[in-house]
């Protein structure tokens, strides 16, 4: 794997990441065909192909000085998708519920109601 430090770019978002943290390093992956930021050979985050103002932004969200707004952000995330599973499985569980009945009502047959986990429900 070929990588390559940056020290001078275009932009200069190579200091001004270091503005950011002065451990950040930017290399260029050559086998992945993209940037990269480092501290001291440790990976953090991948640039993308074009080193622009989008590093910067992303050390900054990304930084350990937010930590405390990442986890709020990443909570706020997973109780939204709980919900949305919860709410998932509420419209299956309807959506089958529907279904054996109108089975049962189409069919005519009078069904005891500790059968309803066989096999012929589902």
């Amino acid at each position: 794997m070929k990588k390559y430090g940056i020290n001078n770019d275009l932009y200069n978002i190579s200091n001004r990441l270091k503005n950011v943290d002065r451990q950040y390093k930017i290399v260029y992956n050559r086998d992945k065909k993209c940037f990269e930021v480092y501290i001291n050979d440790d990976f953090c985050f991948k640039i993308g192909e074009k080193l622009n103002n989008l590093a910067l932004k992303k050390a900054y969200e990304t930084h350990i000085r937010r930590k405390g707004t990442i986890l709020e952000k990443m909570e706020r995330e997973n109780a939204y998708l709980k919900k949305l599973e919860e709410e998932n499985v509420a419209k299956k569980a309807k959506f089958d519920l529907k279904n054996m009945i109108d089975y049962a009502s189409k069919t005519g047959k009078n069904e005891n109601f500790y059968n309803i986990n066989s096999t012929k429900w589902f």
